[in-house]
């Protein structure tokens, strides 16, 4: 199942995706939507962010490279990015004045948390994700990379790079149906800067398991309904101003925004 949160005729609603309509919902969305018997044109609604989380986190390093192996005794490295809001398809990312490089648009399958969650097991942490979602952790370079020695400062600014109103996209919808099995199995994850694709990877090289994730991020914090994690980005690439992006997972959907100064 995928469900969409948007905006049609003043309403903010829930509804489930089907080809190019939406199908309303109520109850509760996370464990239990049904269908109000409403219907809304995709083209006809503006999409949301899909779900407003009040904890998010991201995490760095979250993919293998070159063949390399987990060393024992490795943890997830997650960090809080902080935004006041989450924006969804369709809107802008605006690169403010003093960010004087272009960002960098990171692709990335993000969890949405379904329900609350503390000191949870690997299994408890798996039952309680809602489901995934396309993530685009928008990122200001120049606050952690060397670029003239290249690799990252010796000091670098996490917070100034990562925590940019706008520069935290998700969506277009979360796909419910999604597990740990399916993603091991690899589903691809694309960047295209105006129609050409740019950065990729496959959840093949992913780290650790979504329900992994979970039940450790919930030794430190409870996570509720709606909260987010993104699993970082196999490739990161640069896009700027006047660019238009798409962040694309496979089986879930494509993530389209546009890229302006301000």
């Amino acid at each position: 199942m995928k469900i969409a949160r948007f905006e049609h005729s003043g309403r903010r609603l829930y509804g489930e995706v089907e080809a190019e309509t939406l199908h309303v919902v109520g109850g509760d969305v996370y464990s239990a939507p049904v269908r109000t018997g409403e219907k809304v044109a995709l083209r006809d609604v503006t999409l949301l962010s899909p779900s407003d989380p009040a904890t998010l986190l991201i995490m760095l390093g979250g993919f293998l490279k070159g063949g390399a192996t987990l060393p024992a005794g490795a943890r997830p490295n997650v960090m809080a990015k902080v935004v006041k809001s989450v924006t969804g398809h369709g809107s802008v990312i605006r690169v403010p004045s003093f960010v004087t490089t272009k960002p960098y648009v990171e692709c990335e399958l993000a969890i949405v948390i379904g329900k609350a969650v503390r000191h949870a097991s690997v299994e408890e942490a798996r039952k309680a994700i809602w489901g995934y979602t396309c993530f685009n952790d928008v990122t200001a370079p120049e606050f952690m990379m060397d670029f003239e020695k290249g690799g990252l400062l010796a000091e670098p600014h996490l917070f100034a790079a990562k925590s940019h109103e706008t520069f935290a996209v998700m969506g277009p919808w979360v796909r419910t149906d999604l597990g740990d099995d399916e993603i091991a199995r690899g589903l691809q994850i694309t960047t295209r800067v105006n129609g050409a694709v740019a950065a990729g990877g496959s959840t093949l090289a992913q780290k650790w398991p979504g329900s992994v994730v979970v039940s450790y991020v919930s030794r430190y914090v409870q996570l509720e309904p709606g909260d987010v994690i993104a699993l970082g980005t196999p490739q990161p690439c640069e896009a700027g101003p006047g660019d238009t992006v798409e962040v694309e997972v496979e089986g879930i959907g494509t993530l389209t925004n546009t890229i302006a100064s301000g």
